[in-house]
């Protein structure tokens, strides 16, 4: 009797323990997840990027990672998207980036994804520079696209093969003179993203092709040295 007693004490600790690890480990998850996705695109991107350019490999102020909010604003642009569109994507096997012919899509992803500006590159071919935002978050982006049977594999090389050079350019800080004519530092850390979208053509009704609709952001955020 004293064995079945302490037997069943042991299963209910048990059961407790397990409850308590579980609810733990959501609320972590729920943390740590925020903004986030589990896609992986943003990191083998960013591998392939590193591999094309040992520079961007050695900045330890640049992380790649999936961002769920992206992923959001992706897949509600491409509700936008006009079907005729989406067929003439489905015929690159080259990406290409989306322009004023998808203009409501570009409208649509640059507000949700609160982008500061289309495009991954300024005119000086850069991502960042100037110093009207320095001293705040700012985030750019550019979304592309290419034939769905394209492999993500090889769309995302194609992609970093784009990109890489303008990575290099990022600062890891910059200066600006105050009101009272002090000169302020601030350190800069990046987050490149990625998210992917395959959205099928139904213009046709006997074809059944796709295009691939890809995002990038890059997101500086400074801090006061």
């Amino acid at each position: 009797i004293a064995s079945l007693m302490l037997a069943g004490v042991m299963a209910v600790s048990m059961l407790a323990g397990c409850n308590t690890a579980s609810n733990g480990g959501n609320n972590g998850g729920e943390g740590e997840g925020e903004g986030t996705t589990t896609t992986g695109y943003s990191v083998a991107f960013g591998e392939k990027v590193e591999k094309l350019n040992p520079t961007v490999k050695g900045m330890d102020n640049v992380t790649f990672a999936d961002n769920a909010n992206d992923q959001a604003a992706l897949e509600d642009a491409l509700n936008n998207a006009g079907a005729w569109d989406v067929l003439y994507g489905t015929r690159n096997s080259s990406i290409e980036l989306l322009d004023n012919e998808q203009a409501n899509v570009v409208n649509d992803f640059e507000d949700a994804a609160k982008l500061d500006r289309y495009g991954i590159a300024n005119r000086n071919n850069e991502v960042f520079n100037g110093t009207s935002t320095i001293n705040r978050t700012t985030k750019v982006g550019s979304v592309y696209y290419v034939d769905g049977a394209v492999s993500m594999d090889k769309v995302l090389n194609q992609v970093a093969d784009h990109l890489d050079n303008f990575f290099e350019t990022l600062q890891e800080d910059g200066s600006i003179t105050d009101r009272d004519g002090n000169e302020v530092t601030y350190d800069f850390d990046y987050t490149i993203s990625v998210s992917a979208v395959n959205k099928t053509s139904d213009v046709i009704d006997w074809y059944n092709g796709s295009v691939n609709v890809i995002a990038v952001t890059v997101t500086r955020t400074a801090t006061a040295d």
